[in-house]
């Protein structure tokens, strides 16, 4: 007589929670949705409990910094905030300055795709300065390129040092001359965003961590361009960020 072993079925409940399935409800239903709330704190809850077991003492914080990464991915940025605000307040009261400084920086990123999203509002800050002198996109990575050296995480900066605070002025004109400047042309925009979101890596920031959010950002940004696949200068734009991406995978495979 032919034995039956019984093999319990794994159901959405207990199955682990993947990044890019969450990123994809999180789209299609919001993060107020009930279902796509409850698939998030799962995930939260899972990579929190998979850094203990690596012994972090931040487990909490990684893993709301997870919970952060998958909200931007899928375009939620002012939820992705109330996140890593929580990451501040935890670093504040633990005094643990490194992912202080490290979560202000994202949450300051997470700010300028706001600001991105709402580009009149940056028409009038920049207009108001229109004698500014023109700055480069060469110009930005010139500065940066001095500073990579110092820490592989754009984040890991020291904000005091007169040549950081030099560099993130210089940087901040050129990405407001840019937005206003590509505000009314789509595909200009498009290309402008590129290239700000590769403008540390193009720099020599090449910490593997960083890359890995580089390497999402850029995903969610190529959902954008493949939208018009006759367009040119979107096809050109998707072969860009095809190489952009080979780039950091490579990097991330020599790290």
């Amino acid at each position: 007589m032919e034995t039956f072993t019984f093999n319990p079925i794994e159901s959405p409940e207990n199955k682990p929670v993947k990044k890019g399935e969450l990123v994809d409800i999180l789209k299609e239903k919001g993060p107020t949705d009930q279902g796509a709330s409850t698939l998030l704190e799962r995930y939260g809850n899972e990579c929190e409990a998979r850094y203990r077991s690596e012994g972090r003492a931040d487990a909490r914080s990684e893993s709301l910094r997870e919970m952060a990464h998958a909200l931007s991915q899928a375009g939620f940025f002012q939820e992705a905030i109330s996140y890593i605000d929580t990451v501040i307040e935890i670093s504040i009261q633990e005094d643990d300055t490194e992912s202080l400084d490290e979560a202000q920086w994202i949450k300051g990123k997470l700010e300028e795709k706001i600001r991105e999203s709402k580009p009149t509002e940056t028409r009038e800050e920049v207009t108001s300065n229109e004698s500014a002198e023109k700055v480069s996109r060469e110009e930005v990575l010139n500065a940066y390129k001095k500073l990579a050296i110092k820490a592989g995480d754009p984040a890991g900066l020291d904000r005091s040092d007169p040549e950081v605070a030099a560099a993130e002025r210089l940087e901040q004109t050129w990405q407001q001359q840019g937005d206003v400047e590509t505000q009314d042309d789509e595909d200009a925009r498009l290309r402008h965003n590129f290239e700000k979101t590769m403008l540390y890596v193009d720099a020599g920031f090449h910490d593997p961590e960083y890359l890995k959010d580089v390497l999402g950002w850029l995903a969610q940004d190529a959902g954008d361009a493949n939208k018009d696949t006759e367009n040119p200068s979107r096809v050109a734009l998707k072969h860009d960020m095809a190489e952009a991406m080979n780039k950091i995978r490579s990097l991330l495979g020599s790290a």
